[in-house]
């Protein structure tokens, strides 16, 4: 679609946890110095520079009930036995 010439083979997946934000990022790293062409522009990058490619936000069941609680009524949550991952069933007010 944009002509991009990205060699994947050249670039590995990268997953942290950012304390700080409370959410998984993961990252493209480039494996060794290399020049990417994209829509007719190229793009260069070093040996370990990143391309931020995604954020997975995680929210406490607090947190989450706290930032839809002005616009969702009814709030059911289902979770996991260790309580690690839910579900959130909101109705509009």
């Amino acid at each position: 679609e944009l002509n991009a010439d990205f060699n994947i083979d050249r670039f590995e997946h990268r997953v942290l946890f950012n304390e700080t934000e409370k959410r998984i990022e993961m990252h493209l790293v480039s494996t060794n110095n290399q020049r990417v062409t994209v829509a007719g522009r190229e793009f260069f990058f070093e040996e370990g520079e990143t391309i931020h490619t995604e954020n997975s936000h995680k929210y406490s069941l607090e947190s989450f009930r706290e930032m839809t609680e002005p616009y969702f009524s009814d709030v059911t949550t289902w979770t996991d036995s260790g309580s690690k991952f839910c579900i959130q069933f909101l109705t509009k007010k």
